[in-house]
């Protein structure tokens, strides 16, 4: 499969090349390398991050440059591991599964009830995810 993107992919990026353009991967890389070489320096308490779940490696790296620049900064973040979709797109669950592993001492709250549907949508469901022995224990609650 990538043999047929190759082309495409080289094509992508000799165009971005040619009219001085950059994307967001590269718009994360730079970001990366402006905090990193102490271009940037945060003056913040807190960084929140919602859709955690879906964090790459390149993201989490920028957000904790970005934590690491400002004197007593936390980070707050805000994800659900039964909605991590993106891996084929670079997300990496390890770090909402190993949250503490990664960004040092952590509290934990889960929220439970679920307003999008039903209770026995939620037992079905719950019943279907939990099947993945690497999803955080959770007990959804419909109403």
């Amino acid at each position: 499969t990538f043999k047929l993107l190759k082309p495409l992919l080289a094509d992508y990026e000799s165009y971005l090349k040619e009219h001085g353009e950059i994307d967001f991967d590269d718009m994360i890389g730079k970001a990366i390398q402006y905090v990193k070489a102490g271009k940037f320096k945060g003056n913040w308490k807190y960084i929140l991050v919602d859709e955690f779940q879906d964090i790459s490696e390149p993201r989490a790296r920028l957000i904790q440059y970005l934590r690491d620049s400002a004197a007593e900064c936390s980070l707050f973040c805000v994800g659900d591991d039964w909605q991590a979709i993106y891996r084929f797109a670079g997300s990496d669950i390890e770090y909402i599964l190993e949250f503490e592993k990664y960004w040092g001492p952590t509290e934990l709250s889960k929220i439970e009830t679920t307003y999008r549907f039903g209770r026995r949508l939620a037992e079905i469901s719950g019943k279907f995810v939990m099947q993945n022995p690497r999803q955080i224990r959770k007990s959804i609650r419909g109403l």
